[in-house]
């Protein structure tokens, strides 16, 4: 799983979170340069929507993964 920090670093954070069988770049490429000049940006892209050789495992596993890079924080 990959998480990728752009945009306003002191402005309120954003997680996207893209739907399934895509990449954040898909789901918010129309919108993402307007929510950067404002906001930092957290997004998301799923194991096997990286650019990995993973597979999308299931969604709880998804969740944990993004529970842990979110306690990262503090």
């Amino acid at each position: 799983m990959q998480f990728e920090e752009i945009g306003n670093m002191s402005g309120k954070t954003l997680m996207l979170l893209p739907g399934k069988c895509c990449d954040w770049q898909t789901n918010f490429g129309t919108v993402i340069d307007r929510l950067s000049e404002k906001y930092h940006l957290i997004c998301v892209n799923y194991d096997g929507f990286d650019g990995s050789d993973g597979i999308f495992p299931d969604m709880i596993t998804v969740t944990e993964k993004i529970e842990k890079y979110m306690r990262s924080w503090y």
